[in-house]
């Protein structure tokens, strides 16, 4: 009970940094905006116009992609600089562990057909018009920012810190603590909850399982790195490319995505159990 009682709170201390990275963020980015329009206005009241202000927070929004890299700039700091105090070694605390080229791939094809199959439930699901909305709104910063900005803050920098903190150092604690499915279970609401709009909390913490189960499996950061980035990447690049399906295509596409995570989620699952078996093998051995 003890120990379980210290990785929750190992596992909320965690949950903490990372909540102060996106404060850390938000700040970050509003004061170079407030900067940047002060320079360019040159006006001492720019913040009681009301038009100034509604520009203000448009180009906030435009920015999400600067925000979430300056948050998990601030972030990863924080973890270093955590460890560093401690006398650990950053990677080793967060499972950096390398792994085969075919487990990163396989993690990559997980990411992707995660995507579809995600895509395919929401297409069928009845969801009501104020969550669309909801939804929609939420979303609408995220893809009309700047393109470059897209790909680094949400292909690139949100994967790497969420995993980092949810997979890396939330999961596993809570892993040492209590029984696996408990801990992806808990970390993933964790996960889900810290993307915000109730769309987003539902299908995160869902994917948050596969993410854990990914992590689980070949014991290395690496690979759920790999699957999450893949997953937004591909979310991205179809979001900038204006690619538009039937609701038909997508439930179709939907449908194959179920059947293609199941197969490689086992495939993986079997490739795991046969590089175990190799290596009490090669110790038997020895």
């Amino acid at each position: 009970m003890n120990n379980t009682l210290k990785q929750i709170r190992n596992a909320l201390g965690y949950g903490g940094v990372y909540l102060g990275g996106q404060v850390a963020g938000g700040l970050g980015v509003g004061m170079m905006v407030s900067y940047y329009m002060a320079l360019k206005y040159r006006r001492p009241d720019i913040m009681k116009d009301p038009e100034m202000v509604a520009l203000y927070q448009d180009t906030v929004m435009n920015s999400l992609g600067l925000l979430v890299c300056v948050a998990a700039v601030a972030t990863l700091v924080m973890l270093f600089l955590i460890f560093k105090l401690r006398h650990k070694k950053m990677s080793e605390s967060i499972n950096a562990v390398k792994v085969s080229p075919k487990k990163i791939a396989l993690g990559a094809a997980i990411g992707i057909v995660s995507l579809f199959a995600l895509c395919g439930i929401l297409e069928v699901l009845p969801l009501s018009d104020s969550i669309v909305s909801s939804y929609n709104e939420a979303s609408e910063g995220l893809f009309t920012q700047n393109v470059v900005l897209a790909i680094l803050g949400n292909a690139i920098a949100a994967p790497v810190v969420e995993e980092v903190i949810f997979r890396g150092l939330i999961f596993d604690r809570l892993r040492k603590g209590m029984p696996v499915v408990p801990a992806m279970i808990i970390s993933s609401i964790l996960f889900g909850l810290a993307h915000g709009q109730i769309l987003w909390i539902c299908y995160a913490s869902v994917l948050g399982m596969v993410l854990c189960y990914v992590f689980y499996k070949t014991g290395s950061i690496y690979t759920s790195i790999a699957m999450h980035l893949a997953l937004n990447l591909t979310s991205t690049v179809f979001s900038y490319t204006g690619v538009d399906a039937s609701s038909t295509v997508v439930i179709v596409l939907g449908g194959i995505g179920i059947v293609a995570l199941v197969a490689l989620l086992a495939l993986l699952n079997k490739i795991s159990k046969e590089e175990t078996s190799d290596v009490e093998v090669s110790v038997v051995k020895v």
